[in-house]
């Protein structure tokens, strides 16, 4: 595809849609708002002069269609929140997204832009971008330990061709050793995983709540070999259309206590059955809770949110059928109200916790 954006434009742009349930959902529904990704340079052999062709620096783009969120927010600000913690995440943006296949320009409705982990983030948080990038998915993804490692469950994302998963090996082993000493343990794990970032993920998922992650499915989420700490696993959270809701999923949240979260999720049972790693993370859960997400910042947030995309998505310049998800207007406010309340009902249950 042709690509045009600010008065700029990019040739023979790899595109091709994305998603699983999301892309069924839309498809199902009768929408042609579907999901889909661009990949700058994916033709650069038949095409040398895009050789290395980058979207502002991007590499590699991923458009949600915003499906199953009404709001239309919850990517994006999910994204938001993660990074103001300190969590690694990709770069988001809504955009206004125009087709022509032929026709004419027709409005394809309002999407949130994000990048696919590469080179870019990987300077932005590591300052190296040399590192291996994984995509876990599947069983294996879930960190149990096996006599080997599930290379099928921890797709290769970067340095495909060194068929090498020893970072990935180290960092499953030293989590199921032996815990008798903590403070060994806890060293030796931290020498092959960020766990620091991980309990500041999951502080922040559990406050914020999106089913759709790791304690109730094994995928959404990358890990990256940090070269300058001798290729120690950093947690990456992906796609948080799920988030922001307390109610909606095929599974409920998980808790804030982790109670009913067993040994078939190790990430989150053998961190959280330790006192040190524990205390870490309440303290995470506290510290995000009064920051990012106090109550008047995250309804600030909401609302400007909204107000911002309004008109790209309901009204006379907004989206129509069949470039929407939405069943009809009314469902944008109603949805987006529910954000404030759960906002304010997180808060209560936070406050509760800690004590």
């Amino acid at each position: 595809v042709t690509v045009e954006a600010n008065g700029l434009t990019w040739w023979h742009v790899g595109m091709r849609f994305k998603g699983n349930s999301t892309l069924n959902f839309t498809w199902q529904q009768g929408s042609y708002k579907l999901p889909f990704k661009f990949d700058m340079d994916q033709f650069e052999d038949d095409y040398p002069e895009i050789d290395d062709q980058r979207f502002y620096g991007f590499k590699r783009l991923a458009f949600g269609n915003n499906q199953r969120d009404n709001t239309y927010l919850c990517d994006k600000l999910a994204g938001d929140f993660f990074g103001a913690s300190g969590v690694p995440t990709p770069a988001r943006a809504f955009v206004a997204v125009h087709v022509d296949v032929g026709e004419g320009s027709r409005y394809m409705g309002l999407y949130t832009m994000a990048e696919v982990p590469d080179k870019p983030l990987f300077q932005r948080y590591f300052g190296d971008d040399e590192g291996n990038l994984y995509k876990p998915n599947g069983n294996g993804a879930r960190w149990t330990l096996g006599p080997t490692v599930d290379e099928s469950s921890f797709s290769k994302k970067s340095n495909e061709e060194e068929e090498d998963w020893s970072d990935v090996e180290a960092a499953i082993a030293a989590l199921h050793a032996d815990s008798t000493d903590g403070e060994s343990w806890r060293t030796e794990l931290e020498t092959r995983f960020d766990v620091d970032v991980f309990l500041r993920y999951l502080a922040v998922n559990t406050v914020i709540q999106d089913w759709d992650q790791y304690g109730n499915i094994p995928h959404n989420y990358y890990v990256y070999g940090d070269p300058s700490t001798g290729g120690k696993l950093c947690w990456i959270p992906w796609d948080h259309n799920g988030s922001l809701k307390s109610e909606g999923g095929i599974m409920p949240p998980l808790p804030l206590d982790m109670e009913g979260v067993k040994a078939d999720w190790p990430l989150i049972r053998f961190l959280m059955d330790d006192p040190v790693y524990s205390q870490r993370y309440q303290t995470y859960v506290a510290e995000f809770a009064a920051g990012p997400f106090a109550s008047d910042t995250a309804h600030a947030i909401v609302t400007q949110a909204h107000d911002l995309i309004a008109p790209y998505v309901v009204g006379e310049q907004g989206e129509s059928e069949p470039y929407t998800v939405l069943t009809n207007e009314s469902v944008f406010d109603t949805a987006t109200q529910a954000i404030h309340d759960h906002i304010d009902s997180r808060h209560i249950a936070v406050g509760e916790y800690l004590e």
